[in-house]
């Protein structure tokens, strides 16, 4: 506050300096130019009257010159014609001057019939000059004096350094007085100052502490300083407090939470929100339309209509995030603030519970369509033998052999069912055994040795070097092999191989391939072969009496072991099965 009011001390005293001066200079000015023009008047009217009483107009002029030359200001003299032809001039010769009948003072004088003024650039001299010109009448003459503009502002220059130099005398003792006084009165508020700049910068607990002016006004001022100080430090503490736990609350919600304020600009995002969207927002910086952080519309309209119709609103979203498009359940909640209404919107994830539902759709329709197929075989061959084909021996075996058939396609099939709902109802394995992978490797191999002889595929495993132990459940691994070789037996031709090869990688997990020389898998179908009752030939596979699940109960026992399934295949040549298992 001192440098503002030493500042406007300065600025008034200027300003009231410069004024006085220039006042001052500007009537010196003016009182110049009317003696010159006077000056000037006075030799005009001298040679006037000389004329008229009879003398040559160049000896009138010579004669007047002689008088005024005296004042040591050169006077130069030009007598025109009233058309503007030079008699004679002083300075220059007439015979060559141009006609002078527009310049300014002559032109003025002719029209008014009496005197011009005019201050301008000679043409003949080439000088910055003061003219007044007069007109005779009797004679149809003008006669102009003239004096260089240098001459008048000599003095006048003079005149102006002395103000300048009264001007800035003055000024200087006015400023030293000023500040004395300023710096006298504005002492005591210093220690306001230096608090009012800790309590800016976040010193909260500063104080005044010497009030030595008794009841004056700064002591009343400084003590009202220290009660809003104290009333401030607790009104920060407490929304410090409150801040604290808001964030700690918001920013533990799992879910995403946005506030919206007017224009629907986002104010605030917890940071669930911010790690979604991927937005770090600081309002202070920059403000986001809420559509810029969800990438939709229908987001805004949500918000809108909440604070609309001042009630909560639910909607199912499908938005951008970091991590691709997701869809939320969002619900929008009208927040009533005293300068603007705004909004709170939530978003739950519910893309993995409509990807369960999905599956549990497409699971139950599949499970239904593959039932209903051998149930209808099953009925038809039950209608025929009793239309009367059961009269018939060989007729009647023969369905029955279809019916058994059919009925143990259903046992597999539910069978399967139950496996597969069992690894995903038991996400952790509970039987956990020591045991030696390639015994059951070659368990395996003995149990499927009459399928592969039946469909002319060979068997053939690696020769290990020691036992590979592992520690897993055993039925669960026999499971998985069971599976992986005889659809490697399936889908082999007559005269194929099935390979089996099982090792410990360098990262411990335990590899287990499962190679055959079939048709092999198009590049379409491989990311879909482990999907459940995904089948690359619907027809070729119920012909073998596969239910479609065999190869989805492998991925789920893979990932009971923190592991996962993959397949490499050639069409013609054939496929590789390969389970990485944590055993």
């Amino acid at each position: 506050m001192i440098k503002k009011i030493n500042t406007v001390t300065v600025a008034v005293l200027l300003i009231a300096v410069l004024i006085t001066g220039l006042a001052a200079f500007q009537t010196i000015s003016r009182y110049s130019r009317e003696s010159d023009q006077l000056y000037l008047q006075t030799a005009g009217k001298t040679i006037q009257q000389l004329i008229l009483d009879g003398h040559e107009p160049e000896a009138a002029a010579i004669r007047t010159q002689t008088i005024f030359n005296q004042e040591s200001i050169p006077v130069r003299v030009t007598i025109i014609t009233g058309d503007g032809q030079v008699l004679y001039d002083n300075e220059a010769d007439s015979a060559t001057m141009d006609n002078h009948l527009f310049r300014e003072e002559i032109a003025l004088a002719l029209r008014s019939r009496d005197s011009g003024f005019a201050i301008r650039r000679s043409d003949t001299l080439d000088l910055e000059m003061i003219y007044v010109a007069r007109y005779i009448p009797d004679l149809d003459m003008v006669v102009r004096t003239s004096m260089q503009v240098y001459h008048s502002r000599q003095a006048l220059n003079s005149m102006a350094l002395t103000i300048l130099l009264v001007m800035l005398i003055t000024f200087a003792v006015l400023i030293l007085l000023s500040s004395l006084v300023t710096r006298h009165l504005a002492r005591p508020l210093k220690q306001l100052t230096v608090a009012a700049r800790e309590m800016a910068a976040g010193q909260y607990s500063s104080r005044i502490h010497l009030l030595a002016q008794d009841n004056s006004e700064v002591a009343v001022l400084g003590a009202a300083f220290n009660r809003m100080a104290e009333q401030l430090e607790q009104t920060i503490n407490d929304l410090a407090d409150r801040n604290e736990r808001l964030d700690v609350i918001f920013n533990t919600i799992t879910d995403p939470l946005l506030v919206i304020g007017p224009s629907s600009s986002v104010t605030f995002m917890n940071r669930r929100a911010r790690e979604l969207f991927g937005r770090d927002l600081d309002p202070d910086k920059a403000v986001y339309p809420l559509v810029f952080i969800t990438h939709n519309q229908a987001s805004e309209d949500l918000v809108e209509e909440a604070i609309r119709d001042n009630r909560s609103v639910h909607a199912e979203l499908r938005l951008n995030t970091v991590t691709g498009k997701a869809t939320f359940q969002a619900i929008a909640t009208p927040i009533r603030a005293s300068n603007a209404d705004s909004a709170m919107i939530t978003l739950h994830d519910v893309t993995e519970l409509d990807k369960v539902q999905q599956m549990r759709s497409e699971f139950v329709a599949n499970v239904t369509h593959e039932l209903k197929t051998p149930l209808t075989s099953i009925r038809g061959f039950v209608e025929t033998l009793r239309a009367g084909a059961v009269q018939k021996p060989e007729v009647a075996d023969r369905f029955l052999e279809f019916i058994d058939l059919e009925a143990e396609r259903l046992h597999q099939l539910i069978h399967d069912i139950l496996v597969l709902s069992e690894i995903e109802r038991n996400q952790q394995e509970q039987n956990y055994q020591d045991f030696d992978l390639f015994t059951q490797v070659d368990a395996v191999l003995v149990l499927l040795d009459d399928a592969a002889a039946n469909a002319q595929v060979a068997l053939r495993a690696d020769e290990p070097d020691a036992p590979l132990m592992v520690k897993a459940d055993p039925d669960r691994i026999k499971q998985l092999l069971i599976n992986l070789v005889d659809n490697a037996i399936k889908y082999n031709h007559p005269g194929g191989s099935v390979h089996i090869q099982a090792e410990r990688q360098a990262d411990d997990m335990v590899r287990i391939a499962v190679q055959d020389t079939g048709d092999g898998i198009a590049a379409e179908h491989l990311e879909r072969v482990f999907e459940r009752f995904y089948r690359i030939d619907k027809s070729r596979s119920r012909e073998l009496g596969g239910t479609g699940l065999g190869l989805s109960i492998v991925k789920h026992i893979a990932q009971l072991y923190s592991g996962y399934a993959k397949v490499n295949s050639k069409p013609g040549v054939g496929s590789v099965f390969e389970v990485f298992l944590k055993i």
